[in-house]
């Protein structure tokens, strides 16, 4: 069996803590906040928390945790990955990426077209 790691990542850390640790941003009761992709006055970036993933629809920014720090830090998604997985402590991944876990990450970005 496969081990998605991305995956587990998602599944292992809130999207609001995502968006608090590394943008100091709060959501208010409805969900939303002012999107941090933009110059955005109301708004318009919502986080839905049945998913876990996050939607602006000022700009459509979206996705799950690693595609906001992704986004955020305007880094490859693996970069994102070792990020999370180091500040939130998850141990996922070894300070050296293995053989495996470089082909599954080059096998899903192809699939996403994110080379």
């Amino acid at each position: 069996m496969e081990v998605n790691v991305f995956k587990i990542a998602n599944d292992s850390v809130k999207m609001e803590d995502v968006l608090y640790k590394y943008s100091k941003i709060k959501l208010n009761r409805a969900g939303k906040c002012s999107c941090p992709f933009h110059d955005d006055r109301h708004p318009s970036f919502k986080v839905y928390k049945s998913s876990n993933s996050f939607y602006c629809f000022s700009c459509g920014a979206g996705g799950d945790a690693v595609k906001f720090v992704s986004l955020f830090y305007q880094v490859k998604p693996l970069d994102a990955l070792k990020k999370i997985d180091e500040d939130f402590c998850l141990e996922l991944l070894n300070k050296e990426v293995d053989e495996e876990k470089k082909r599954e990450y080059r096998r899903i970005t192809k699939k996403m077209n994110l080379e």
